[in-house]
């Protein structure tokens, strides 16, 4: 079973994630670029993007040719994707 996502989950998670990739936590930027969530994620650029070809993984933006992770989205995709115990799925 699911736990229900909070705003503070997302906020805590978002601040870990800023520490991770060496952000000041009290201004972080909105985005990140593909290399920056995969680190984040700690999973091969390679495999996010495999990923979000098969619309997987957190949420993006994609500007023009560019790709963009708001912080957000990885935030909730880690919340989200935390399993209890090795027989819960996520």
């Amino acid at each position: 079973m699911q736990h229900a996502i909070s705003q503070d989950d997302i906020n805590d998670t978002v601040c870990r994630i800023c520490t991770a990739l060496g952000y000041n936590t009290n201004t972080p930027p909105f985005n990140v670029k593909r290399e920056e969530a995969a680190k984040a994620l700690n999973i091969p650029t390679g495999t996010l993007a495999n990923m979000a070809m098969r619309g997987e993984g957190p949420e993006f933006v994609r500007i023009g040719r560019s790709v963009r992770y708001p912080l957000s989205s990885l935030a909730r995709y880690l919340v989200k994707n935390i399993v209890r115990h090795a027989g819960e799925v996520a």
